[in-house]
């Protein structure tokens, strides 16, 4: 075998001869069948067409149209496996022969491919990124740097890196820079930079050292975050975080003075109204005989208003003790908990009321608390529909959009829906109390029930025509 074959046949380029109107192969040497994975009975006479895409197949007819000695070009192949190949192409055609030269740049391909999608990604950062050699001057700056530090790519480049270093921290960035240079790499590091304006910004700054391909000339590649929002931000937070913690001092202290109130109602206002019954009492039990009428209808007033203040006060306990009780959530069987409290109601208070009680799914809540909800819900109803010839209460729950909703419905006398924002604030009434009793703190308690639990309440009525109470709460776990 020849010198000449020997090379051939031992080079790591394809070299072969194809014929330049059908472009079967004639000769090829070994590096064909070791690029493409096929054996030399399988190429033998093939097109090399066979092995290009469509785009590549049609570059490939292309070129043998051009009158020329020397073509070069490079395509996509397929192996045998089905992977691309990238092949640069020098072609010497001579007596209707090409007479070729292919080497396989896969590898500079990729690392083309990679170097445009990082360039690309480095163009589009908002992040500033830029490189400056080690004596500061710029050679490399981004769309992000431009937008943050207001310089153009074109006045960049003419510029070092102490244009946009406050000088206060001229020093102390010189010290860094030394430290990049012998290999120390900097990751989120903190510091302060100037605009083109004269503007400081906040930067979180990440930097590391380029050694120049073929030389010894170092360089820094330096990307910089503007986080000057994020620290307002921070500090607005901090602030708040601040305020939060004076006021939860704030609401401990007024809540000490809450419980202080409500020891001095429950014991210092009981007292002198035990003693305003106590003597009305004894007083109607001594001198009933020599009263008056007018006389003993004002003494029934002051029991009376004795009693209604005493409820007054337990109802004001009531509401001021719920902030501090701890939801206890339990499965409630809805209709059992409903059917028990109307039985409770009849036999103190009995009521003419039909009652109608529809599907009610079982809750996931507090009983004690939800118990209350609907004792003061029904308890309403009743009492507000109880001066109807036929009055009628109807209780019952709805589906709607995954969540259900509770409702209580009477047939009584009804609110002006224009009022209806006072209607769950304490001591709020929309009816006086010549014509119904009450103090006014029952459907405040509602709500605070309710709100306790994650759920809603509302009203919808008409006057003289009843009102619907309706309540939603959070869905059963599981």
């Amino acid at each position: 075998m020849q010198k000449s074959e020997l090379l051939i046949n031992n080079s790591a380029d394809i070299i072969g001869i194809i014929d330049a109107a059908t472009f079967k192969i004639e000769e090829i040497n070994e590096a064909f069948h070791s690029i493409l994975g096929y054996s030399s009975e399988e190429t033998k006479g093939v097109s090399v067409t066979f092995f290009l895409g469509s785009e590549d197949r049609v570059r490939f007819v292309d070129m043998a149209k051009q009158p020329k000695e020397r073509l070069s070009f490079d395509t996509r192949i397929y192996c045998k496996n089905r992977s691309i190949k990238w092949l640069e192409w020098k072609v010497v055609v001579k007596n209707r022969k090409w007479f070729v030269n292919a080497r396989d740049i896969t590898e500079i391909k990729e690392v083309e491919r990679i170097r445009n999608y990082l360039a690309t990604v480095v163009k589009q950062s908002n992040d500033a990124i830029y490189i400056h050699n080690n004596e500061g001057q710029i050679i490399s700056w981004n769309e992000g740097a431009e937008k943050i530090y207001g310089y153009t790519g074109h006045e960049a480049l003419k510029m070092k890196i102490w244009n946009i270093i406050p000088h206060h921290m001229q020093v102390e960035i010189e010290e860094i820079v030394q430290k990049i240079l012998q290999g120390e790499k900097i990751e989120l590091f903190e510091t302060k930079r100037i605009t083109k304006h004269g503007r400081l910004v906040d930067v979180l700054l990440s930097a590391a050292v380029i050694t120049d391909y073929g030389s010894d000339q170092k360089s820094i590649a330096i990307t910089e975050r503007d986080i000057t929002q994020q620290k307002i931000a921070d500090e607005q937070i901090g602030q708040l975080n601040k305020n939060l913690q004076n006021n939860i001092a704030e609401l401990e202290n007024t809540n000490k003075e809450l419980e202080s109130f409500s020891y001095s109602v429950s014991h210092d206002l009981r007292a002198p109204l035990r003693a305003l019954s106590a003597y009305s009492k004894i007083f109607e039990e001594d001198y009933t005989a020599i009263l008056d009428e007018d006389a003993r209808r004002l003494l029934f007033k002051i029991n009376y208003n004795a009693l209604r203040m005493g409820t007054l006060i337990d109802d004001l306990l009531a509401f001021s003790k719920l902030g501090k009780k701890e939801v206890q959530r339990t499965e409630v069987n809805t209709k059992e908990l409903v059917e028990q409290i109307l039985n409770e109601i009849k036999q103190t208070t009995p009521y003419r009321a039909s009652i109608r009680i529809g599907g009610m799914p079982p809750t996931y809540a507090d009983r004690s608390l939800i118990r209350q909800v609907w004792v003061n819900l029904l308890s309403n109803a009743i009492k507000y529909s109880d001066k109807k010839e036929f009055p009628e209460v109807e209780v019952g729950a709805t589906n709607a959009a995954g969540e259900t909703t509770w409702y209580v419905k009477d047939n009584g006398a009804g609110f002006d829906m224009k009022y209806v924002d006072k209607l769950f604030g304490v001591f709020q009434r929309l009816h006086s109390g010549s014509e119904f009793e009450g103090t006014g703190i029952g459907l405040a308690i509602v709500q605070r029930i309710i709100t306790r639990h994650g759920g809603r309440i509302w009203a919808e009525a008409k006057v003289g025509e009843g009102a619907t109470f309706y309540f939603t709460l959070p869905k059963m776990e599981g």
